[in-house]
């Protein structure tokens, strides 16, 4: 007990005294105590190994979690709309997972903003604003703007009406998605182009929507952050570049209340350093 006492920095009254109230917890007499000393019982013996064995445990397992927190690797599940398939968001994934080959993706497309933490989603990415900040935090990452656009072949046939080709005699048909704000879709519909439609046709899948463009049947609404690459190369042509349409705050989205280990947290640092220098590439194939 003296030897304990001077280990712990206490006296030994404080030693005997702890003792005494561990064998009254558990019922058992850990020690017998003599004029010459004290030694352990068999059942302190027995208590003393296991004890052992349980710490040591502890210590594993307090091992284990701080290099889980310390780990870059395991799971990211990652949701966000549909309209960003196209994206530079795809590129920092890529370079995230190319950087850490121990990491993997779980993605999906969502397009409302659900419980994060009940749906079990670490990060999402999301456009426009975000209502509910009590639950959740969200790191601005920029900004994107809703595009007219239309194939330069259908453009052109629009144009040239004494033109005999097939493409000249195309009808102008909007390809709409759902997911168009009211705000959007009633300044499309007001585009000189648009508001002489006979025809529409509405789909709600993004790259539904970028192939109909690209086959000529019409024009649609994509994101420009999506059809950079076909803007520059003059394959797509931005009807509303006179009259842009509204731009759209882009967000990278987590809950507050879901844990964040070190894979996550290297993960928000990647995604604001990727968006805040620029070096997010559009994909699409």
């Amino acid at each position: 007990m003296s030897a304990a006492a001077r280990r712990l920095d206490v006296s030994v009254a404080a030693v005997s005294k702890q003792i005494s109230s561990l064998e009254a917890e558990i019922s058992t007499q850990l020690l017998e105590r003599a004029a010459a000393g004290a030694r352990p019982t068999k059942l302190g013996r027995t208590f003393y190994q296991y004890s052992r064995q349980t710490l040591a445990a502890a210590e594993t397992i307090k091992d284990q979690l701080a290099e889980e927190r310390q780990s870059i690797s395991g799971s990211l599940r990652v949701s966000m709309s549909r309209s960003l398939s196209g994206s530079s968001v795809f590129s920092c994934l890529a370079d995230f997972a190319n950087n850490y080959e121990n990491i993997v993706f779980d993605l999906r497309f969502e397009e409302s903003l659900e419980d994060l933490a009940e749906a079990d989603i670490d990060f999402s990415f999301r456009i426009g604003r975000i209502d509910d900040r009590h639950s959740n935090v969200a790191i601005a990452l920029g900004a994107v703007r809703p595009v007219l656009v239309a194939s330069r072949q259908w453009r052109d046939a629009g144009r040239d009406k004494t033109s005999s080709s097939k493409e000249s005699r195309l009808r102008p048909i909007f390809t709409m998605p759902n997911t168009l704000s009211p705000a959007v879709r009633k300044k499309v519909l007001q585009h000189p182009l648009i508001s002489s439609c006979e025809k529409v046709h509405v789909a709600s899948d993004s790259d539904a929507v970028y192939r109909t463009i690209k086959a000529g049947m019409g024009v649609g609404v994509l994101l420009d952050a999506s059809v950079a690459d076909e803007l520059r190369r003059g394959e797509l042509v931005d009807l509303t570049s006179e009259d842009p349409l509204p731009k759209k705050p882009l967000y990278l989205v987590y809950s507050r209340t879901r844990a964040q280990l070190r894979r996550h947290e290297e993960f928000k640092r990647h995604v604001v350093n990727t968006f805040k220098t620029g070096r997010a590439k559009r994909s699409r194939a």
